[in-house]
């Protein structure tokens, strides 16, 4: 089994990973509306991963807004 990678290999790869931090709505990554932000880790090295969007209430109802306006219009119903 010389085909297993080693545990240098996979930092070496995560080290190389990079993650939207952004919250993915109407089309576009945008901040959470507050401006806050939360760490995310790795769970099997408790390293930090990336600061995320907390994203709250009113994020969602944005989010639900843009989604309700795709399904209306057909952007999205009619695919």
């Amino acid at each position: 089994m010389t085909d297993l990678l080693s545990t240098e290999d996979y930092r070496a790869i995560a080290a190389g990973l990079s993650f939207p931090t952004q919250a993915f709505i109407d089309g576009a990554f945008r901040p959470a509306l507050s401006g806050r932000i939360f760490a995310t880790t790795n769970p099997a090295t408790g390293e930090a991963l990336a600061e995320i969007a907390a994203c709250d209430a009113q994020d969602v109802d944005l989010a639900v807004a843009a989604a309700r306006a795709a399904f209306e219009d057909g952007r999205w119903s009619r695919l």
